[in-house]
């Protein structure tokens, strides 16, 4: 994991250190440029190719579908199973219809979880909490980062017009695709 970058101006000879750039620094620019890309944002700050960048992203795109999902009616020691085998650190709560119920947060459950004399005695729907918001899958991505701007949340999940689970988007995923879009645009020049 890295905490510091050097940034080099390699164009030069001998090549020049211009800075370093922190983890905080890309932390605190990303949830900046995260607020700022909106369509119809009229910012100053705002890159003038920013709009067409984004345009270019849909929900479709950016969605993660893998997360194991479990159900409201699940027993704690059902759920401990699911922590174990995922390799994330938030589970939806969906019925056997996949209508989406809620969410439940792994830090949210560590203090119960190590209680195996709760195992049957706690459902998931008891402990499950509900999302700062939820994204529709018809959601354009100005509505999608208006979301993510208003909760200041990092993932939300994705639900289609009848309520059920389509998957999560996140904030670091809209970042990456957002980032492989200028690249792909810097590049076609």
């Amino acid at each position: 994991q890295v905490e510091e970058l050097l940034v080099v101006d390699d164009h030069m000879q001998p090549p020049a250190i211009l800075g370093v750039v922190t983890a905080a620094d890309i932390i605190r620019t990303y949830n900046r440029k995260l607020a700022e890309l909106k369509f119809g944002n009229s910012r100053s700050e705002a890159l003038p190719g920013d709009q067409a960048v984004l345009g270019n992203l849909t929900l479709k795109n950016v969605i993660e579908k893998g997360l194991m999902t479990i159900s409201p009616n699940a027993k704690l020691g059902d759920l401990v199973k699911v922590i174990t085998r995922s390799k994330r650190n938030i589970f939806p709560v969906v019925d056997g219809q996949r209508k989406f119920c809620g969410i439940v947060l792994l830090n949210e459950v560590r203090g119960i979880m190590f209680d195996v004399e709760k195992y049957d005695k706690i459902k998931v729907g008891e402990i499950m909490g509900t999302p700062p918001d939820v994204v529709n899958i018809d959601d354009d991505m100005g509505t999608v980062l208006d979301k993510f701007e208003r909760t200041n949340a990092w993932n939300l999940p994705v639900v289609d017009r009848y309520d059920r689970y389509r998957g999560l988007v996140s904030k670091s995923t809209i970042f990456s695709a957002y980032r492989s879009q200028l690249l792909l645009r810097s590049e076609a020049g």
